[in-house]
């Protein structure tokens, strides 16, 4: 039975992705005038890399210089946060259910994310998740992102549980690669709304069914 709930943040607890996306996108044309265009280039805005990843890519393909990356990155924080602080908590209330669910029977729920601490606590106590989450785990946490089983293996320590006793969610491919590498049991989140109580109480006593869930 399951002691430990270990959940990727944006795909499994709430969908910011079109977010993160425009508000890049904004960042870069606001700072440096350039407007992407090309689809390759796009896809890179796109991708599940960490944003400053994103944007040395995207400099080191002339699209700006290196110097421009950090105000780049910081004016994508803002844009960021203050589209997802309008963001109504009432919609993730069946994450709200899912926390306490788990809470009651006296279990550990950590978040681990590649995203960055600052946003990432602001989102959390938005939604009202703050009082559930007993770990978390940010880019600025660790010295290497997902897919890189850094941050799930730090989770994990931090737990206090046995291996076989932790089950992560996560939803994205290089999320997936990093949490398979842990040797944890993994379900993978097609939708965010799949993620709720009655998911946990599926898989309490069926840790087999669970695994490296397609």
């Amino acid at each position: 039975m399951y002691k430990a709930f270990i959940f990727d943040f944006d795909g499994v607890l709430v969908d910011t992705t079109e977010v993160q996306v425009s508000s890049l996108r904004k960042a870069i044309c606001d700072i440096s005038g350039t407007l992407l265009t090309d689809k390759r280039d796009i896809s890179i805005v796109t991708s599940t890399l960490t944003t400053r990843a994103k944007l040395i890519k995207l400099a080191n393909k002339g699209y700006f210089s290196l110097s421009q990356v950090d105000k780049i990155y910081e004016q994508k924080k803002k844009n960021a946060n203050e589209i997802m602080l309008s963001f109504d908590p009432a919609q993730s209330l069946d994450k709200i259910v899912m926390f306490e669910y788990i809470k009651k029977k006296n279990k550990k729920i950590a978040i681990v994310t590649n995203a960055n601490r600052e946003s990432t606590e602001m989102m959390i106590n938005h939604l009202g998740f703050r009082d559930y989450i007993d770990i978390l785990i940010t880019n600025s946490d660790v010295v290497n992102s997902k897919p890189h089983p850094e941050p799930y293996v730090r989770a994990l320590m931090q737990v206090g549980c046995e291996l076989e006793e932790c089950i992560i969610f996560e939803d994205s491919l290089i999320g997936l690669e990093a949490a398979n590498s842990t040797g944890a049991d993994v379900y993978h989140i097609k939708d965010v709304s799949e993620t709720t109580h009655f998911l946990i109480k599926s898989l309490e006593n069926d840790s087999d069914a669970s695994k490296a869930h397609e």
